[in-house]
């Protein structure tokens, strides 16, 4: 996600007039990324929790967990492993079935 502020691109790295403001939206990393942040959502609400209980519950901030329910991130092992922790389920629950897109073939 980018963000301008004082003239500069923060993730870009790119200078934009001192005038200028610009907000990039982070787009969808895959159709993997996307149904990962649809299960979290899913067992979250069968829990009633909240995005902030379950960021709190993991160890996690409220925005990165509604960016992984908006399939925008793109986890760590680590992270899949304490959000599984949150939501009080097996992390293979949450990825089974899901495969990484290839944008390419294999060399």
């Amino acid at each position: 996600m980018g963000l301008s502020f004082m003239g500069l691109y923060v993730s870009g790295r790119q200078r934009l007039p001192d005038d200028e403001v610009r907000v990039v939206m982070a787009t969808v990393h895959s159709p993997a990324t996307e149904a990962f942040g649809a299960r979290v959502r899913a067992r979250r609400l069968e829990l009633g929790k909240s995005q902030e209980k379950l960021a709190q519950d993991c160890g996690l901030h409220w925005t990165f967990v509604g960016q992984v329910e908006r399939g925008r991130r793109n986890l760590s092992l680590i992270n899949i492993l304490k959000i599984a922790e949150g939501l009080e389920v097996d992390a293979g629950a949450l990825v089974s079935g899901l495969r990484a897109s290839r944008s390419s073939p294999a060399d």
